[in-house]
């Protein structure tokens, strides 16, 4: 994590995690992701190769328990919290007639 990362957690000078960039790689959301973001290729050797053992890891439970939690909290719903806490607000489009 950047030392400068408390004080501006939305500065696009900030450095990057490659863990991060290359599980989104290892995930496959890298290109959906806006284009400030690190990118680095997948590496499911070195990095989580799915939410489930990043999940077990940060959280110390067996994998088995982390299926478990994203199966009842699946990660758009996670994200949807994270964004949520830092103040994002989804907007919903009218529908279209």
């Amino acid at each position: 994590m950047d030392p400068d990362y408390e004080k501006d957690r939305r500065s696009a000078k900030l450095r990057q995690c490659a863990g991060a960039a290359i599980f989104r790689s290892n995930i496959g959301v890298d290109k959906l992701m806006p284009e400030f973001l690190h990118y680095l290729p997948s590496d499911e050797e070195k990095v989580f190769s799915n939410p489930a053992e990043l999940i077990a890891h940060h959280f110390k439970v067996p994998i088995e328990e982390a299926d478990a939690f994203l199966n009842e909290h699946p990660p758009l719903e996670l994200l949807q919290v994270e964004l949520e806490k830092s103040g994002v607000q989804r907007v919903i489009p009218p529908e279209e007639s």
